[in-house]
This record gives C-alpha cells, structure tokens and sequence, in this order.
C-alpha cells in the first residue's frame, strides 16, 4: 500500500503543531474560558466556574476580570482567604481599583478581621467618597468591633448620601439602642418603616424600645405586628409577654410564655416569667412547678431558689421554704435581703434564736436598714406574746 505524499505532510504538519503549539488546535482562549465561567457562576455553580476562570489566568496572567470573578466565586462558597489572594493579585496588577478593595474588604469582614475591612472600605472610600453603600458597610464592621459612636457616623453618611436607604436607618437604630440613645433609636425605626421596611425585626427592635420607654401599647402593638410577619418566633411572643405584664394582661401574658415556650423548649425564662404570674395570681402550685422546671436546667440561679422559697413560704411549706433560701444564700453569703426573708421563715417557726440571728446579720451588713430593724421589732413581740413557762414544783 503506498501512502499519498500529500497526506503524509498533512500528518506530519499536525504532529509538528501539536509538539509546538499544542494548545492552539483543541484549548478554548482565555475569553471563552471567561466566558464560560461567568455562565457557570450565573447559574451557581461556582466550583465550575473557579476552574474556568483558573484556566483563563493561566493564558492570560493579568486577566483582571478573570481575578475578580474567581474572587467572587471564591466568596460564595465562603473560601475567603482564597478570596483574599485574588483580591491581592489584582490591587498589585491594579492599585488603584475599587472594587477589590470592597471585596477584599467583605472577605476580610468574614474572616473576622475587622481591622483589615475597615482599612479596605477606607481605601475604597478615598477613591470613590459618595458611595453608600461603602460607608454603610464600613459602619457594619465597626458596630461589629463594638465601637458604635464611629458606626453611627457612617451610617449617617451613608444616610447623607441616599436619604431613601431604609437598612440604614434600621441599623443605625441598633447602634443608637445599644448606646442607650433610645429616641434616636425609635426614630430611625420609624423612619425604616416608612421608607417601607416591612421586615419583622424593625418592629421587634422597635418593640423593645418603647418597652423600655415605658410606651407599653406602642410596644404591644410592633410585636403583634412582628408576629404577624413571623409567627414562629418565640422571642416576640416572650416580648409582647412582658409588655403584657406591665399592662396586668395577665391572660395575654400566661399565653405568651406558653407559646414562647412551645416554640423553643430551651427558654426556660418565659416558664419562669409565667411561673411570676401565676404566683401574683395566688396560682401556687402553678408557680412552684414553673420554678421547679426553670431549677431543673438552672440548679445555680440564686434568685429562682430564693422566688420559689418564698412561693413556699405563701404555701405555709415552711421547710421546704427554709431549704430553698439556705441555698440562694449559700451563693450570696452577704445578701441582707435573703436574710431578713429567712428571718422571717424562721419566725413563723418560732425558731427565735435564727431568726434574730439572720435579722441581726442583715443589720450588721446594712448598718441602719430600716427593715432589719422593723424585723427584730417584730420578732421582740412574737416572743413577748409567747406564754412564760410555768414553774414546776
């Protein structure tokens, strides 16, 4: 069989190009790489498209945009310190671009080095000064340091530059909370909702702070609307409770705590709260089993000892009253009012001698305590009142 000239120089030609230039006959160029790594990334499958945008960077090594999205993909499967080197490579190619700065920034925020985000959105802020968005990131980051006076500052800013932007307003709200400022807070809170912030937590967050205003129907109302919007969470019905309770809403309340506590059979305080009402109701055996069930996950809490020692005490269960505020003083050796209380409880046992001894310890804890002393008075006559003992013969 004889071969044809021509087809063996075709051959050889393409083994030739292949030994040269293996690449050029079957590679895709870096533009279709790209390409095909932003489709991948549009349609989340962000694996995919790091290893397109990978091979983009190896034919195009100062493939900026290549850098970027890589970067990008890089964050949304939370791989931030792959992030980071991507955004590094770029701000040496490009020092000067803003957009690595704010993505650098955003992957440093995850990883929890604030510091460095902080410095980032500065650097972005210097090359573009009237971006929002930039200082109200910045301002995330500072509140997340704990240093809310500079949060608040770029909230503001952000607030100068796009009046409209209601999450700004929400979170300079908590910021304010958190500094006490509660009539900034409840403003920004408006504010949010009337820029159409229709989201269950501005109306919690509002919530709270018209509670603590003392404002107690203007916060039940932002929790009935919380709870509106989401009805599964137990700590707006445990707020709306305790708004509840200032009212005396006793029913509302007892219902609140049950749900809150229906809903996350870990908060034990709504059962102790409710476990509140039902004592101020006269309910004592209600009371008592909620103290109980609160003790059970809570053995170290010297006040629940000391409320359920006093429920028994209502009870006439003595001992058992005894017992509990012997523990809550066991944790707080010098708590005068823990004394008094079971100076009482002794009194009505008619163990004089304790109870004088407790009343006199507060006494000489609180020097001029003014129930101390109304306490030893009143022991004075319990034990005047006491028969004498006769004399025998």
């Amino acid at each position: 069989m004889r071969i044809d000239p021509s087809s063996l120089r075709l051959v050889l030609f393409l083994i030739v190009s292949l030994l040269l230039f293996p690449s050029s006959l079957f590679a895709l160029s870096e533009e279709q790489f790209f390409q095909s790594g932003l489709l991948k990334a549009q349609q989340g499958r962000y694996q995919s498209a790091i290893e397109d945008f990978s091979q983009a960077i190896a034919a195009d090594p100062s493939y900026l945009q290549a850098y970027q999205q890589r970067a990008q993909a890089h964050f949304k499967l939370g791989m931030n310190d792959r992030a980071v080197f991507d955004y590094n490579k770029i701000l040496f190619l490009n020092p000067n671009n803003f957009d690595a700065f704010v993505g650098r920034a955003e992957s440093y925020n995850s990883l929890g080095v604030l510091n460095s985000a902080i410095a980032d959105y500065t650097q972005a802020i210097a090359l573009r000064p009237n971006e929002a968005i930039v200082y109200h990131k910045r301002a995330l980051a500072y509140a997340n340091k704990h240093q809310y006076e500079e949060a608040v500052r770029d909230f503001s800013k952000c607030i100068e530059l796009k009046p409209d932007f209601a999450e700004a307003y929400f979170n300079r709200g908590i910021s304010f909370s958190i500094q006490r400022l509660l009539d900034g807070a409840v403003g920004d809170f408006s504010k949010a909702i009337a820029l159409g912030m229709e989201d269950k937590e501005v109306y919690a967050k509002r919530g709270q702070i018209f509670h603590q205003l003392e404002f107690f129907d203007k916060a039940l109302k932002d929790y009935e609307k919380a709870i509106s919007l989401d009805s599964q969470r137990a700590d707006f019905y445990f707020g709306h409770g305790m708004a509840a309770v200032e009212k005396r809403l006793y029913d509302i309340a007892l219902s609140d705590f049950s749900t809150a506590y229906d809903l996350d059979p870990q908060d034990l305080v709504s059962v102790f709260n409710r476990g509140k009402i039902y004592e101020e109701l006269g309910l004592y055996d209600k009371a008592v089993r909620d103290y109980s069930q609160f003790l059970k996950k809570n053995p170290k809490d010297m006040n629940a000892y000391r409320v359920r020692g006093l429920t028994y005490a209502k009870m006439g269960r003595l001992e058992e009253a005894l017992s509990d505020l012997s523990r809550a003083l066991k944790r707080d050796t010098t708590n005068e009012q823990i004394l008094l209380e079971r100076g009482y409880v002794f009194l009505d046992m008619k163990s004089y001698d304790k109870a004088r001894a407790d009343f006199l310890q507060a006494l000489e804890l609180k020097p001029g305590l003014a129930s101390a002393a109304q306490a030893i008075d009143e022991l004075n006559k319990a034990q005047a009142s006491q028969p004498a003992p006769q004399e025998t013969s």
